[in-house]
Parts: structure tokens; C-alpha cells; sequence
């Protein structure tokens, strides 16, 4: 399981936070509890129930269809995972209805092409949490390119994507 080092989920915003929280829920099967169920209610109003409904949808294409397993933190730990933040890039690109990059991070979560039904349950999070004004941002970071050759003792170049 890759985390990401000085991230905790309380940095990604409300917005990512609220819908990480969801995602973890309903990948492990605890969405359907009042807290969660109120949570979301407060927080989006009418469109709660059905943005968690997507969000259990969208677990459950991962979780089902998809063809590698993704790394999660259980509730309520703050740490990120790499999958987790691939999540949170992906509902942030749907806020902002940016299609190219919404499909390629839901490609790259469930490793393959066909997303769709993935997808279609990912634009609706992200139209929900827009028409909510409750943005997902993708948190400020620097990233490196490691070279074969110059990488630290500890890493390892295992490909690139």
C-alpha cells in the first residue's frame, strides 16, 4: 500500500474529505449507517442520498469490474493512499466537468478501457458536489520525475505509465 507522505485527508478540503469518507464507506459496505447517511443529507441537502448511492455504485464498479485492487485506509484514519488521491483527482476533474481527465484517472483505478458505468457514477458525484458548491480540489504538490540512475538508495523505478 503506497501513502502519501505529509498528506492527511483533512488537507484535501471539505469537499474530498466528504467524499473520500463516502467512497471508504461504501467500499467496505458501512454507507448505509445514520451518521453517513446524515452526513451526506447535511451536507449536499436533497442530494445527498443520491450522491451516496452513486458513490456506492462508482466502489463497487472499482471493487467489481475493475482489474487490480485499490489501496484503501479504513475510516477514520487520515492518511491518503495513492488509489485515494487517483479517487480525488478523478471526482475533481468531474466538479469541473472535465471529461479527458475524469476518464483517464477512472481508467487508471480500474485498469482497463471499459468505465463506463464507473464513469457515468463518477460525473454524477462530481455534478452533485458542483451544484452543491461544495468544490473537490486537488491539493497542491510537487511531483519529480525519478530517473533510472539517480534515484535515492530507497526507491526503486519499477516502469512508468
Amino acid at each position: 500500500m503506497a501513502i502519501i507522505e505529509d498528506m492527511k485527508s483533512h488537507q484535501l478540503g471539505f469537499g474530498a474529505n466528504l467524499a473520500l469518507w463516502g467512497f471508504r464507506a461504501a467500499a467496505t459496505g458501512r454507507s448505509r449507517c445514520w451518521l453517513m447517511e446524515q452526513g451526506f443529507r447535511k451536507a449536499l441537502g436533497e442530494r445527498g442520498q443520491e450522491t451516496l448511492g452513486q458513490l456506492r455504485l462508482l466502489a463497487a464498479e472499482i471493487g467489481l469490474t475493475g482489474r487490480r485492487k485499490i489501496s484503501l485506509i479504513p475510516t477514520p484514519c487520515r492518511l491518503v493512499t495513492e488509489d485515494e488521491l487517483g479517487l480525488v483527482a478523478a471526482l475533481s476533474a468531474a466538479t469541473t466537468n472535465d471529461l479527458a481527465i475524469c476518464q483517464t484517472y477512472v481508467s487508471w483505478l480500474m485498469a482497463q478501457e471499459d468505465i463506463g458505468d464507473a464513469l457515468d457514477a463518477c460525473r454524477c458525484v462530481g455534478e452533485a458536489f458542483s451544484l452543491s458548491a461544495i468544490p473537490i480540489k486537488m491539493p497542491s504538490m510537487t511531483l519529480i520525475t525519478l530517473h533510472p540512475g539517480v534515484c535515492r538508495p530507497n526507491t526503486e523505478l519499477c516502469g512508468t505509465a
